[in-house]
């Protein structure tokens, strides 16, 4: 069968056949006997769970060990969860559904539990996922030690990625077999029962069930289990769990007060457990994880929630506080002892005001050195009434961590640099007063001191997230000489570093290294004599040192050519060499010759090995490695090994070639082929481009073609070199090409291609070692700043575009000082001047654009008054500004000294959280619309972020005038928002621009720049932004529109526009085919304008768009939840809305296909809506504005 046709098949087959039948098949192909295997028993309620269930359960049975018994529990679950589990056991016997009516997933559990005949027993929940070795992992751990169960690493998830909490990374650094509580309390922080291999037979006699009719009935069963048994603590991830977007999962309903009542119920169970079976020195360890990690979600919620709330949290903390003493209050973190100390003082402000300046400023705290002890430094509780003792103050262990990172790992001909950084968490690292020392430990505990070197690391400060203190000094750099470690010593070897300060000294060991430079390439060391060391990091995340005597066959001299290579190795008994490739599935077999010196042999044999070409259907694009075995003699067949360095294999064999020689860290000889190769040399940024230049290998190749690629953009090269006889070639990308800018949002890969064999061949551009060194780099133009790095696994290019800063306006660490400068008077060496400045800073959705009712001001104000100075907030560069105004790109210094010092800011949303006016500015806030949606205080609790909700709190006392469209919104945003001051209600400036006659001259201009013609109809879709719905960058884009079918109803000469709202611009365009993506567009009044019908949901562009008197239809499938759960309304939307509510596609379908009808029907309904909400928009609300809050200073 053809290699094209035998992948297209494959493809047809995933696609179509359903995951069960596909596991089951790879069953029953698979050689290992399930008989021979104990049956492991897994437990999975399910309960409205059907947009997750298919990844859970393809994810069970998936695993690597089969034998397994999958018990799924249907706890009368209203959606369709049950018809996806039933189409699962139609293919996959191992699966049965148990149904029940709902009774809670203690009850669920404890249903499976007693129909479970396994020998061991697990649980997952139903939205969540398993790695495909996790349960193998714990089996084989259970079967070594002997444990009652295992306990595997969870990894969160959500949106497409994953990571590791803090405590699971401390919990989880190493496997840890055999261990009892009591020998390490530490794993009370895993208190789930999804990620535990149980055996059966300990699990019935100690923990029996689940708690019922209670959550977080896994931490009373888990304390149960370690407190009677031993347990093996992986490192290795075992579960997957899920953050939801929606925030509906158990898990994620903190501000519930039923679900504090529960928490609080379930610690003192699992106290009584704790104390019961375990040590006083424990049950400490668990107290004071109690009140600080376990209640910190419970902390966050105070500015959310009511006085009852408080209330009930502190009779918690109360409660947990009669069993605590000054040593334990010692034992907790600091971060979490402060609100902890807050609310059992009862004292809610300061509560509110120590969890929001986390969020601000991070999870770090200033440290002060005082009599050799780390103290919290008192300027963080300079806005808290807090007691200031010592006791309170001191920084707990757990504080003052060794924080260490390898950047850098390279053998210099014999011996090994590392680069790195070490500090002491919390504390600013002085090298007046502070130590590095670092040692090498052998397996059998052998130490030999290593001579450090201190280093400056600048970029530390830039990407470290700790706000308070600097660790720029912390740099170190120290030389290992293998030849010159002890006799005796066993394998590996690690590094321990130790950090001191006065009398306080940490240690850890070495186990994090920074990736995105060399320190993600394995150093290969060169051999001597029959040793070869090797370092790098372990799978478990530890640098290690060991040595191999395992040389086998050495190459003594190697030669890579274009289409062959040479190799001569050391071993006279070598007869053949057999080269295999897996990807192509084929082995090569080349005879030797023995090498002879004055005509006698040498002991080497040299072979030329000539390998078959690569031809269409051998996978161009993948990288083909050869692995390489010496045959003949006495011996078994022999890897070969290269005994140089990589330095001296790339003098060999070049990086870029097509055919070229590679090695394991072991030193192992291998050869990759592909088709043709290239590698960057150099990456360099100019005024309003990037270069890239490199090597490549393509012989016979010409047309070569380059494009930065990134989620939402692609970037073509205009300027391209290629000197074939020189294997050079160079390439530039514009930043600003067509008006189309670099998105700082994402990442860009860059990638070529050229005309090879008849086609056109892409590959992605790998790094060269020598620029591996430099990386991760930062350059500047003249409106961006680029950092530039390497891919994880691949060494590819990567860079990623961030706005313009300078070093001293970069990191966290830069900000808050910037913040506390502008703070003070000029007086006090602050940045907040004497007197204001006349100016005016202008912002608009947080300088996202420069538009809305601001931009009518502005033009406004600048067409009667000369004499001010106007700036606007941008937050990058790329975005233009009017003519007559400065743009300030946001968070700069610059852009800070006119905010704090202008006298006029005009903004339609909010200051970043820093800002405090000072006496004499005027704030003119504009909003951005009339309020269908509930806004400000009144937004559900749980929606909004700590910062967000106390800015707007703070903020509206700073307004001195609010814009109001309507008389409806002057009353409800004052109302929403407590602002007591003056409500100008006048119109909203920016719906001038949609009446009068200037109105069609714009439409026609606004067309033409969107390529639609008088022929077109132009539908335009502007849904709101859900709170409750989020990605990893923010607000998730909730489109409920088909697309597809909407364009065939409506046919190929009506065009659609999508508008996503300004909270979802981050993401990455997703327009279908035939729908272009105006998100990005400046002006979305320039959209109504050039658009003939709107469809919405609950956005408050309704109320602008009723300006224009063109019609409306809205797409409401969620409208039940969105009223009752996710915002709320103001008005009766049913009632009032000036258009069809359509809670399916295909209503939204037949209201248009109808469109003069459902005009008509609408009409009286319509016009009383614009009657009600747009009657002073006339053309003339910006002039009749400017004239009531700036009055003749400014008239014209």
């Amino acid at each position: 069968m053809l290699p094209s046709v035998r992948r297209h098949l494959a493809g047809k087959y995933r696609e179509h056949v359903h995951p069960a039948l596909r596991a089951t098949l790879r069953r029953a192909r698979a050689r290992r006997s399930e008989q021979q295997s104990a049956l492991v028993s897994i437990v999975i309620p399910i309960y409205n769970v059907e947009e997750y269930l298919d990844e859970c359960l393809t994810s069970v049975i998936e695993q690597t060990y089969r034998n397994l018994e999958i018990i799924v529990v249907d706890d009368g679950s209203p959606d369709g969860s049950y018809e996806i589990a039933k189409s699962y056991t139609r293919w996959d016997p191992r699966i049965r559904i148990i149904r029940q009516p709902n009774r809670g997933l203690g009850a669920a559990r404890n249903t499976g539990i007693a129909d479970a005949h396994g020998r061991y027993l697990c649980f997952a929940d139903s939205d969540d996922t398993l790695p495909q070795d996790a349960i193998a992992r714990m089996v084989e751990s259970l079967g070594r030690t002997g444990s009652d169960f295992a306990v595997g690493a969870p990894i969160r998830m959500a949106d497409g990625r994953t990571w590791s909490s803090g405590w699971v990374k401390d919990v989880h650094a190493v496997d840890r077999p055999r261990l009892t509580l009591d020998e390490f309390p530490e794993i009370l922080k895993d208190v789930f029962a999804w990620n535990k291999l149980f055996r059966a037979d300990f699990f019935h006699r100690v923990v029996g069930a689940f708690p019922e009719d209670i959550r977080y009935e896994d931490q009373e069963a888990t304390a149960k289990a370690y407190v009677a048994g031993t347990f093996d603590v992986l490192a290795a991830p075992v579960y997957y769990w899920r953050l939801r977007g929606d925030g509906t999962s158990i898990t994620q309903q903190k501000s519930d007060p039923a679900d504090l009542h529960d928490r609080l119920i379930v610690k003192n169970q699992v106290s009584e457990v704790i104390s019961n079976g375990a040590s006083k020195q424990t049950h400490d360890v668990w107290l004071a994880k109690a009140i600080g990690f376990d209640l910190r979600s419970y902390f966050e919620q105070i500015p959310r929630t009511d006085e009852a709330f408080f209330q009930q949290l502190r009779d918690g903390v109360r409660a947990l506080n009669s069993r605590m003493t000054p040593d334990i209050w010692r034992l907790v973190p600091i971060i979490d002892r402060i609100p902890a100390r807050a609310v059992l003082a009862g004292n809610r402000d300061d509560a509110i005001t120590a969890v929001t300046q986390r969020e601000e400023y991070g999870w770090f705290v200033p440290g002060d050195l005082r009599d050799g002890a780390a103290y919290l430094g008192r300027r963080y509780l300079e806005e808290m009434q807090l007691e200031r003792d010592d006791a309170l103050l001191r920084l707990a262990d757990a504080d003052v961590k060794v924080m260490a990172k390898a950047t850098s790992v390279w053998w210099h001909d014999h011996f090994l640099r590392v680069e790195g950084h070490a500090y002491l968490s919390n504390l600013a690292y002085d090298p007046d007063v502070m130590t590095t020392r670092m040692e090498l430990v052998s397996e059998n505990e052998i130490r030999v001191p290593l001579k450090v070197r201190n280093r400056r690391d600048e970029r530390l400060d830039l990407e470290t997230k700790d706000s308070w203190n600097s660790h720029a000094e912390s740099g170190f750099a120290v030389d290992i000489d293998p030849t010159e470690l002890p006799i005796g010593a066993t394998d590996p070897w690690r590094v321990e570093i130790t950090v001191t300060a006065g009398k306080i000294s940490r240690t850890a060991v070495l186990r994090d290294c920074d990736i995105r430079g060399i320190g993600g390439t394995r150093p290969v060391a060169p051999a001597h004599g029959n040793v070869r060391w090797m370092a790098g990091f372990e799978d478990d995340n530890f640098f290690s040192l060991r040595h191999t005597t395992e040389l086998e066959s050495p190459v003594s001299e190697l030669t890579v050519g274009s289409r062959g290579v040479t190799i001569t190795v050391a071993d006279a008994e070598a007869r053949s060499l057999r080269l295999t490739c897996r990807s192509l599935r084929r082995t090569v077999e080349i005879a030797g010759s023995p090498v002879k010196v004055d005509g006698k042999k040498s002991g080497h044999v040299r072979f030329t090995v000539s390998l078959p070409e690569l031809v269409d259907g051998d996978k161009l694009s993948v990288e083909h490695v050869w692995s390489i075995r010496a045959h003949g003699g006495q011996r078994e067949p022999r890897r070969l090994t290269y005994p140089g360095n990589a330095d001296q294999l790339h003098q060999a064999s070049p990086e870029h070639r097509q055919l070229r020689a590679t090695m394991t860290r072991a030193g192992t000889l291998r050869i990759a082929q592909n088709r043709w190769w290239a590698v960057a040399d150099d990456v360099s940024v100019e005024d309003e481009t990037v270069t890239v230049t490199g090597r490549i290998g393509a012989p016979g190749a010409s047309g070569l073609q380059a494009r930065m690629v990134g989620d939402s953009q692609i970037i073509a090269a205009d300027k391209i070199k290629l000197d074939g006889s020189a294997e050079s070639f160079a390439v530039r990308f514009p930043f600003n090409l067509d008006g189309r800018i670099p998105s700082t949002r994402h990442g860009f890969s860059v990638r070529l291609s050229v005309w090879l064999d008849g086609r056109r061949q892409e590959r992605w551009l790998k790094v060269s070692d020598g620029l591996q060194h430099r990386f991760p780099a930062d350059a500047d133009s003249r409106r961006f700043g680029v950092t530039m790095t390497r891919t994880k696994k691949a060494a590819g290019l990567w860079l990623r575009f961030r706005p313009r800063y300078a070093t001293p306006e970069r990191g966290r660490l830069a900000q808050r000082r910037l913040h506390e400068h502008y703070r003070l008077p000029s007086s006090a060496g602050g940045g907040l001047t004497t007197e204001l400045r006349d100016a005016v800073l202008f912002e608009s959705f947080n300088g996202r654009n420069v538009g809305d009712s601001v931009l009518a001001i502005y033009h406004e104000l600048l067409s009667r008054n000369s004499t001010m100075k106007f700036f606007w907030s941008v937050s990058d560069l790329t975005t233009p500004v009017p003519e007559g105004a400065t743009p300030l790109l946001v968070h700069t210094q610059e852009w800070m000294d006119v905010l704090h010092n202008a006298r006029y800011l005009v903004n339609n949303s909010n200051f970043p959280f820093y800002y405090r006016k000072r006496p004499g500015q005027t704030y003119i806030q504009t909003w951005h619309g009339t309020p269908l949606k509930k806004i400000g205080n009144d937004v559900p609790g749980a929606n909004l972020s700590l910062s967000y909700r106390q800015l707007m709190r703070r903020e509206p006392h700073y307004w001195d005038s609010l814009l109001a469209q309507n008389d409806f919104a002057a009353t409800t945003l004052p109302r929403a928002f407590g602002y007591a001051g003056p409500v100008v209600t006048q119109g909203y400036p920016r719906n001038d621009m949609l009446t009068g006659p200037d109105a069609q001259l714009r439409r026609k201009q606004v067309r033409l720049n969107l390529g639609l013609t008088d022929e077109n109809s132009v539908v335009l879709y502007a849904p709101t932004w859900r709170d409750n719905v989020s990605v990893s960058t923010g607000y998730a884009l909730v489109s409920h529109l088909d697309f597809a079918k909407m364009r065939k109803a409506i046919g190929q000469q009506t065009s659609i526009l999508l508008r996503g709202h300004a909270n979802t611009a981050h993401q990455a365009s997703a327009a279908p085919e035939g729908v272009t993506d105006v998100t990005r567009y400046p002006d979305i009044n320039d959209l109504l304008l050039a658009s003939d019908v709107l469809i919405t949901d609950y956005s408050s562009v309704m109320f602008d768009y009723a300006v224009t008197g063109k019609p409306m239809l809205f797409l409401t499938p969620d409208i039940d939840e969105y009223r009752n759960v996710t915002r709320g309304f103001y008005l009766d939307f049913e009632k009032i809305a000036p258009g069809p509510l359509c809670r399916t596609n295909d209503d939204l379908i037949a209201a248009l296909r109808d469109l003069p009808g459902t005009t008509e029907a609408f009409r009286e309904r319509y016009r009383r809506f614009a009657a009600d909400f747009t009657a002073r928009d006339d053309g003339n609300a910006t002039r009749r504005v400017v004239d009531t809050i700036w009055g003749p200073a400014v008239s014209g």
